[in-house]
C-alpha cells in the first residue's frame, strides 16, 4: 500500500522550507530596496549634474541662444530619466506589497505550527490591508504623510519642475524680449 508522501515530511523540515521562503523573500525585497535608492541617486546626481552644467553654460553665453540650445539637450535627457526613475519606483512599491503580502502568509503558516507564539510577532500574519500595515510599522496608517515623503513623490515633483523648465525653454520663448 502506497504512503502518502506528505506524512513523510517532518514539521522541522516543513519549517525550514517556510524559512527558507521568508529569507528569499527578504533578499528579494532587500535588493529591491538597493535598486531602488541607487536609481533614485542617479537621477538626483544626473539633475545636480545637469544644474552645474547649465550654471557654467549660463555664464560662458550670457544666456544667449546656445545656453537654450544647450539647456534643451541637457533637461530632457534628466526629464527622460527621471520619468523611468519615477516607473521604477512606483513599480517597486507594487513588489514591495507583493513580497510583504507573502512574507505576512508565511507568518500565518509559522502561527498554524505554533499559535503559542503569536504574542510574539510584531508584524501582520495576514494578506489584507490590515496586516500590510501593521507588517510597515507604526504610523503607517497615515498615508498621506507616507505619501508625501516618499522616494517616488519627492521624484515625482522634481519630473515636473523638469517639465515645466523644459516647456519654458521652448524656442518660443527665445524670440521674446524681456525689456
Amino acid at each position: 500500500m502506497p504512503t502518502d508522501p506528505h506524512r513523510e515530511v517532518s514539521e522541522a523540515v516543513r519549517v525550514q522550507i517556510l524559512a527558507t521562503e521568508h529569507w528569499s523573500l527578504l533578499a528579494t525585497r532587500s535588493i529591491t530596496y538597493g535598486a531602488i535608492y541607487s536609481r533614485a541617486n542617479i537621477f538626483l546626481t544626473v539633475v545636480s549634474a545637469a544644474v552645474v552644467a547649465m550654471a557654467l553654460a549660463a555664464d560662458a553665453t550670457e544666456f544667449g541662444d546656445r545656453f537654450y540650445v544647450f539647456a534643451l539637450l541637457v533637461l530632457p535627457i534628466a526629464f527622460f530619466i527621471g520619468v523611468g526613475t519615477y516607473i521604477r519606483l512606483v513599480d517597486a512599491r507594487i513588489e514591495d506589497f507583493w513580497l510583504l503580502s507573502g512574507m505576512n502568509r508565511l507568518r500565518h503558516a509559522y502561527l498554524e505550527i505554533a499559535p503559542e507564539h503569536e504574542p510574539y510577532f510584531v508584524t501582520g500574519h495576514h494578506d489584507d490591508e490590515r496586516a500590510l500595515s501593521e507588517t510597515y510599522g507604526p504610523g503607517t496608517e497615515n498615508r498621506f504623510l507616507r505619501l508625501l515623503a516618499s522616494t517616488s513623490t519627492v521624484v515625482g515633483v522634481i519630473d515636473a519642475a523638469l517639465a515645466g523648465v523644459v516647456g519654458a525653454s521652448s524656442p518660443r520663448s527665445w524670440a521674446q524680449d524681456p525689456s
